[in-house]
């Protein structure tokens, strides 16, 4: 396979890749919590957040937005 083959096959393989995505939706997950004390946990991750966050959480929601593209 010579370079103009493969690079074909590469822009076959990204048009494919472009036309999957049109049909994709995206879901974005929002949280929040009512917590009965302040964190300073800067640079904490998620799991050491959830941690400290045990026993003090007074109320929670959360919001799920999708977003998909086109007439749908």
């Amino acid at each position: 396979m010579d370079w103009a083959d493969y690079l074909r096959d590469e822009a076959a393989k990204y048009r494919q890749l472009a036309k999957a995505a049109e049909d994709l939706s995206i879901k974005h997950f929002h949280k929040r919590y009512a917590l009965d004390i302040t964190l300073n946990l800067r640079g904490a991750t998620k799991s050491q957040i959830e941690r400290a966050m045990r026993g003090h959480v007074l109320a929670n929601a959360e919001l799920i937005g999708t977003y998909q593209k086109g007439d749908r």
